[in-house]
């Protein structure tokens, strides 16, 4: 049997191979990072929806005069007062013609976590790796070029 001897096509082949490989595997890890990312982001966006809805239904509630004894009403002043608690003082209240209150707090409240909301969303968004272009990717593999394509 005769020895095979490589050749500089077969050498320049096996590094194209490996080149395509390593840049499989930075694609998988980039769409694993992207994926978390992305799911981050989705549950800010979640958690900043509820908890405005939550001090939104209390202003509704505030506004509409609703009996404060009332077992949602009771239970939505009790875990909203926490999240508009900071934002009390920076005005008074003011009584409504339909006898209800429009509590300004509540107002700022929304006003702060929906900018929060948005600001922690671009962020993680500007964290996310941009994909890979249809375009000719060059990779440096031990002294060797490679081109993807």
């Amino acid at each position: 049997m005769r020895p095979r001897y490589i050749t500089g096509d077969d050498a320049a082949s096996a590094a194209d191979e490996a080149a395509t490989d390593i840049v499989e595997e930075d694609k998988a890890a980039v769409r694993t990072l992207s994926s978390s990312l992305a799911l981050l982001n989705g549950l800010i966006g979640l958690v900043g929806i509820i908890v405005v809805a939550i001090i939104a239904f209390r202003m509704g509630f505030m506004m509409a005069d609703a009996n404060p004894n009332a077992a949602f009403v009771d239970f939505i002043n009790r875990i909203s007062g926490p999240l508009v608690h900071p934002f009390q003082g920076i005005m008074r209240n003011r009584n409504l013609d339909s006898a209800g209150v429009f509590e300004p707090a509540s107002a700022y409240a929304i006003g702060t976590y929906l900018v929060a909301m948005l600001v922690s969303m671009l962020l993680v968004w500007a964290l996310m790796p941009r994909r890979f272009s249809r375009q000719s990717v060059t990779i440096h593999h031990r002294g060797r070029i490679a081109h993807q394509h």
